[in-house]
């Protein structure tokens, strides 16, 4: 056989999967990691406020998750800041679309350190080593 029409065969083969009216198999389960996270939120206080799915979480989840947010702060002044003109659009749309992104760096970092409290505060409700974050 050819090579081309091999290829061509190969090509098309991949496809099948992919045919009109093709369903997977209703009984399979998504892979943990790629489940929807529900995530708490930051009260009009400025405090965050754990969900269910984060108290669930392990003392080594938590700690991790912990990690994550502080390299992110670390890394926050060397983030670019909006410009005026992105800020202005997004307000003007805010109306039509709803909340839409926060693009305010400097709300995002406060967000940050509230959720680091939290997840501290959660640690020691567990009985777990909490993390310093001192330097947030």
């Amino acid at each position: 056989m050819r090579p081309a029409v091999l290829a061509l065969l190969l090509a098309l083969s991949g496809c099948a999967a992919a045919q009109i009216g093709y369903t997977p198999e209703s009984g399979q389960k998504t892979a943990p990691a790629l489940q929807p996270f529900n995530g708490g939120a930051v009260s009009a206080t400025g405090r965050y406020v754990v969900s269910e799915d984060e108290r669930a979480l392990s003392c080594g989840k938590l700690t991790g998750s912990m990690q994550v947010i502080l390299s992110r702060l670390k890394d926050s002044p060397n983030r670019p800041r909006p410009s005026s003109l992105s800020t202005g659009m997004q307000a003007a749309a805010k109306p039509f679309v709803g909340k839409g992104a926060n693009l305010n760096v400097d709300d995002e970092v406060k967000q940050a350190r509230a959720r680091l409290i939290a997840y501290n505060d959660l640690l020691t409700e567990k009985k777990c080593t909490t993390v310093d974050i001192s330097g947030a």
